[in-house]
């Protein structure tokens, strides 16, 4: 796991190396173990590494394969590079390491673009070819690790932190008004815009192609599951054939040269994934508590694995002035805001790095086998609609939908009977209304553009049922922002966070089951049922476990109020809305604590990066 920056330039002159050595100043945070440039007559790649695979410094970056053809800049963990290396060696390919990097570096050799096909695991890269003059820029399928561009007339820049372009000055900081429209709508971006004009993300599963020499930039797309159909299989089966990716995925993502851990809330995903990783290794696990009385003490769940997989765990205690100091520059430390609150990840990420480099986490399970309530509400909704293809719902799970009375409430009023774009619009607008308190000023600014036309524009196509539409959106915005907090949070601590639920053959797994077996008997069935005679039984049947829930909003209104209106007195002086936030506040008392948290998120990221 590391940071990976660099640039081509398309007029023929060499990259400035004050221009690198201020990309890796930038982003020293994601490696400490080591900081290095490459610099060829028009293409500069840096890193900041941190070793996991190959700990050596044969295996420092940028790498230059053998025959010094090719040339790379790495971040992420290839879990198959052994078969990949393996079948390598047979061919004749020689190794001067023990690393996945150089192993991609070999393979590209072999099959070129065809490469990143072959690849399983968590990356974004920068490879180079001297010879042909071209440069390849990828992303994971998942979007786990990030990466960054900005495009200006003579040159391409790449960072893994937007932070890069704006420290080397690259750059000025500056709102995107496209992207504060997502923002207010869903507090995620679409495609591969950011809340900065003119810096893009490249997207999961695509990756660019730069031709040196015709100034050419192509975007491609290597992955998609529009290919991927759903499959006849028994509920037995499909538990069966679960069970057997899970593991295997658990145990790839497990390899390491250096001890690993995993963090451990108690919850179903979690638990499951400390409970297959304690069959291969003995590991530490990781659960937060908080000192506050109207906290949710979960962690009886958690001893309860503990005890079950004689692990080694650790509770750790995040004492709110040190998880109030983290907010300290901590949207500066994110990039963007995003949904949710996370400041504690990075609290518990500085604890966990005190015993290990490597932590286990349980992201994915909900957004790709049914997990959240607002799923099952979605599937009835559909099943209400007009289109007459979603009529699969299992009625004798309604009574289930009272244990999120509110929610259910909610969805129902505004979207019975809708068709199935105004259920998906309802279930995704989160606080779009936000918008008419926009100034006019940035109103007519890319006033043509609505977030829910571009939604609708992603999902339009796709073969899909209404419910899995919306796993798949969650997939593309959630789970994208729940992953972005956990790169932020964990390399900022230089600790390396995996997610094994994101193993692409369970992926492609879960579009292949027959949408029913989602929600057979429950949320999440498909882990639950196939899970339930390897956890305690209190464990596998605990439908309503929270995980890990700081009390934030009992902290703004407390310990943290002065700073939460100072910030908020910011970005009413910024003019962005007409209104001051305590006018729009007091507007909306229903949703106090979301626009409490949207606002004071953009206060302290237009202040962070001094936009406005």
């Amino acid at each position: 796991m590391c940071g990976i920056s660099g640039q081509i330039r398309f007029d023929g002159k060499k990259v400035c190396e004050s221009l690198l050595k201020s990309f890796i100043a930038s982003l020293e945070h994601r490696g400490r173990d080591g900081a290095h440039f490459l610099n060829f007559k028009n293409v500069g790649f840096a890193h900041n590494r941190l070793s996991i695979i190959d700990p050596s410094h044969n295996a420092d970056q940028p790498m230059t394969s053998i025959d010094k053809r090719y040339v790379i800049t790495f971040n992420g963990e290839i879990f198959n590079y052994k078969e990949i290396r393996h079948k390598l060696l047979k061919k004749g390919y020689q190794f001067k390491t023990n690393s996945d990097t150089e192993v991609i570096l070999n393979l590209w050799a072999d099959k070129g673009e065809k490469s990143i096909n072959f690849l399983e695991g968590m990356f974004a890269f920068a490879i180079y070819d001297k010879k042909l003059e071209k440069v390849w820029l990828i992303r994971d399928r998942c979007g786990i690790k990030p990466l960054y561009i900005v495009k200006k007339e003579n040159s391409l820049s790449f960072c893994s932190e937007i932070k890069g372009f704006i420290h080397t000055k690259l750059i000025s900081a500056e709102l995107s008004v496209k992207g504060l429209k997502d923002y207010l709508f869903m507090q995620s971006y679409i495609g591969s815009k950011t809340l900065f004009k003119n810096i893009y993300s490249v997207e999961p599963g695509k990756y660019y192609e730069i031709n040196i020499k015709e100034n050419k930039i192509e975007k491609k797309s290597y992955w998609s599951i529009n290919d991927i159909k759903e499959e006849q299989l028994t509920y037995q089966e499909t538990l069966e054939n679960f069970e057997t990716l899970f593991y295997k995925s658990v145990q790839k993502w497990s390899i390491a040269d250096v001890p690993i851990s995993a963090y451990l809330s108690g919850g179903l995903d979690s638990s499951s994934v400390c409970t297959v990783a304690s069959q291969f290794q003995k590991i530490k696990t990781f659960s937060s508590i908080f000192d506050r009385k109207n906290y949710k003490d979960e962690s009886y769940y958690s001893d309860l694995v503990t005890h079950h997989i004689n692990a080694d765990h650790h509770k750790i205690s995040l004492n709110i002035d040190e998880v109030i100091a983290d907010h300290r520059n901590f949207l500066y430390l994110l990039d963007m805001p995003i949904a949710g609150y996370s400041a504690p990840y990075k609290t518990l990420s500085r604890h966990v790095r005190k015993h290990s480099k490597v932590v286990l986490t349980g992201h994915g399970g909900d957004e790709f086998f049914c997990g959240y309530p607002k799923y099952l509400i979605a599937a009835f909704l559909f099943s209400l609609s007009n289109n007459k293809k979603q009529n699969n719902f299992n009625y004798n799970l309604l009574p289930y939908l009272q244990s999120f009375e509110n929610q259910s409430r909610y969805f129902m009023g505004k979207a019975a009977f809708k068709s199935e774009q105004e259920i998906i619009n309802v279930i995704f607008d989160r606080a779009y209304f936000l918008w008419q308190y926009v100034n006019p000023f940035f109103k007519n600014i890319e006033d043509d553009y609505t977030p829910d036309n571009a939604i609708f524009e992603l999902h339009k196509d796709l073969n899909l049922s209404g419910l899995r539409k919306t796993l798949f959106l969650d997939q593309k915005f959630l789970l994208s922002s729940l992953l972005h907090v956990e790169d932020r949070t964990s390399m900022s601590e230089n600790l390396e966070s995996r997610t094994p639920f994101l193993d692409t053959s369970l992926i492609e797994f879960s579009y292949k089951v027959p949408e029913q077996y989602f929600v057979q008997s429950s949320l999440k069935s498909i882990i639950r049922d196939s899970m339930k005679n390897k956890l305690p039984s209190e464990v596998a049947l605990n439908k309503k476990k929270s995980g890990i829930m700081f009390p934030i909003m009992d902290v703004f209104n407390k310990e943290m109020k002065h700073i939460v209106n100072k910030d908020l007195k910011y970005l009413d002086q910024t003019e962005l809305f007409i209104h001051s936030s305590d006018h729009i506040l007091s507007l909306h008392p229903e949703n106090y604590d979301r626009v409490m948290w949207i606002l004071w998120s953009l206060a302290s990221w237009l202040k962070s990066y001094k936009i406005l």
